[in-house]
């Protein structure tokens, strides 16, 4: 691989580094992992299919011109996740591993969030010791502090049974966040994304491709096609809930 070369301190190698239209990266990433790229993209688009389903029904079960309402709110968060999945597998292959692993806690907390949105009862959250009620659909359009997304796995934890979750469900989506929380905040973790294992010394700007870390790659990427398998039964659980929520 030809060692690629950027000198930050010079404004035109920024401009050029910005637009090139296929990075060295994406070569050696679609190179190294071409059965990794096919697997995904097939998964992908499966759940894909899923989510048009779930459109569907929401469009079939509501009036044309109803307001924006709950049936709504799952529909666009549902089309989040499937963004921030997809997107976290693209800037993967660009060399941004920092970036795709932020996004992979979004997916996380994005499941958990459409998972509330899509549950018509009250459910429970403790304030000072104290146990409340409130109905979380409500909560999270008004922006309250309690109902925001990075509380929502927490939330599922407290009302497993409301909301109807797996005990391995659960696990997954918190192992998920726990996990690319690392890739979240500055962390010696997150310096991965920019620091070489394979030419010691050297470090990255704008995305990298390290031979030093071809396993490391393939278990980021094994993580996301693992995880692209475990969402159509979510969706054909949305599909259901969807149906049964007012507007």
């Amino acid at each position: 691989m030809k060692e690629r070369s950027l000198f930050p301190q010079n404004p035109d190698e920024i401009v050029r580094e910005l637009t090139r239209p296929k990075s060295d990266e994406l070569n050696q990433f679609t190179k190294y992992f071409p059965q990794e790229v096919l697997g995904f993209s097939e998964l992908f688009s499966d759940v894909f299919k899923k989510y048009l389903e779930l459109r569907h029904s929401a469009e079939k079960n509501g009036e044309k011109d109803r307001p924006i309402g709950q049936k709504d709110f799952v529909v666009f968060f549902s089309y989040q996740i499937l963004d921030n999945l997809f997107t976290s597998f693209k800037t993967l292959l660009m060399g941004f591993q920092t970036a795709s692993g932020n996004l992979m806690r979004q997916v996380a907390e994005g499941v958990a969030v459409v998972i509330l949105c899509a549950t018509n009862s009250q459910i429970k959250r403790t304030d000072k010791k104290k146990t409340k009620s409130f109905l979380y659909y409500e909560c999270f359009k008004k922006d309250k502090s309690y109902a925001r997304s990075h509380n929502a796995i927490r939330l599922l934890e407290i009302n497993v049974e409301i909301v109807r979750i797996s005990g391995y469900g659960l696990e997954i989506l918190r192992l998920l966040k726990e996990y690319n929380n690392r890739y979240s905040h500055p962390s010696f973790w997150s310096t991965s994304s920019f620091i070489s294992i394979g030419n010691p010394g050297k470090m990255y700007i704008g995305g990298c491709f390290d031979e030093g870390k071809v396993e490391w790659y393939k278990q980021e990427m094994e993580a996301r096609i693992q995880f692209c398998r475990k969402l159509p039964p979510l969706f054909d659980g949305l599909i259901l809930r969807v149906k049964d929520l007012p507007t």
